[in-house]
């Protein structure tokens, strides 16, 4: 999690890296689950949970519906404009 936290740091937020990070979270809900349940020998709760928990992150990404064009560009707008300012001859003098 944290290496997919600094990518989003440096690179910005897409979908793609969207996805990988809701499933991470979700897993670990799983493991707390775990070790709520069947480490205290309540197998069948942790079955009912696991699916509940999944259902209910597959329910929120529907609702939240992250496109790559609206929601992880209106989550970088803060980003790009923390950045130094550029123009067109800044531009093309870095390009050599």
């Amino acid at each position: 999690m944290i290496r997919m936290r600094l990518y989003v740091h440096y690179f910005g937020l897409t979908v793609d890296r969207l996805y990988p990070m809701v499933f991470m979270g979700w897993l670990g809900i799983v493991l707390v689950w775990l070790v709520v349940t069947v480490l205290r020998g309540n197998g069948r709760m942790f079955a009912a949970g696991t699916a509940v928990s999944g259902l209910a992150v597959l329910l929120a990404l529907n609702v939240v519906r992250p496109t790559p064009s609206w929601r992880a560009s209106m989550l970088n707008v803060p980003r790009v404009s923390l950045q130094t300012p550029w123009s067109a001859s800044t531009v093309l003098t870095s390009l050599g």
